[in-house]
């Protein structure tokens, strides 16, 4: 009985660490030399909830690693490179999904978020880890909001747009 016991406590233990973000990639504007990208580099890695930071200078992007156990707040991430002086150009987070039906508007819950797909291409059936692109007011920049028609209208707190 404890054999079993201890078999379903590792099994849920297992099954709840799969089920978060623990990839994300971002890429800044703005940047013109390696101490910009120092600059935001420093500045994430005071984030409780990230483990490793790769940065790569030619593309301005940051591939971070979250810690395991641990929720990545995506706006406190967008404010930390603000505050070194930047903007986020592109937000692609690596999300576990289970087998879900996506359309257009089609909203998913994950950790403390809500993520609403949007200019999804017809029903598909998702499964796995798949990559979305944050693509809110601020995850973007302004002319491929546009272009993207990503809507004005405010969203509540911890809803994201997303696109697949």
């Amino acid at each position: 009985m404890k054999l079993l016991s201890l078999f379903l406590t590792v099994l849920f233990f297992t099954l709840t660490a799969t089920a978060q973000t623990n990839t994300i990639s971002l890429q800044a504007s703005g940047l013109t030399c390696s101490m910009c990208s120092n600059s935001i580099n420093k500045s994430l890695k005071t984030l409780p909830f990230v483990e490793s930071i790769k940065a790569n200078i030619k593309t301005s992007t940051f591939d971070i690693a979250i810690k395991p156990g641990t929720v990545a707040d995506y706006d406190l991430m967008k404010k930390k490179v603000e505050d070194a002086g930047f903007f986020v150009a592109k937000f692609l987070v690596t999300v576990p999904m289970a087998a879900t039906d996506l359309k257009a508007n089609s909203t998913v819950s994950f950790q403390d978020k809500r993520l609403r797909f949007i200019n999804s291409p017809a029903a598909q059936n998702v499964a796995g880890d798949k990559q979305v692109r944050i693509v809110s007011k601020g995850f973007l920049s302004a002319k491929e909001a546009k272009k993207l028609k990503i809507p004005t209208s405010a969203t509540p707190s911890k809803e994201y747009y997303v696109t697949i």
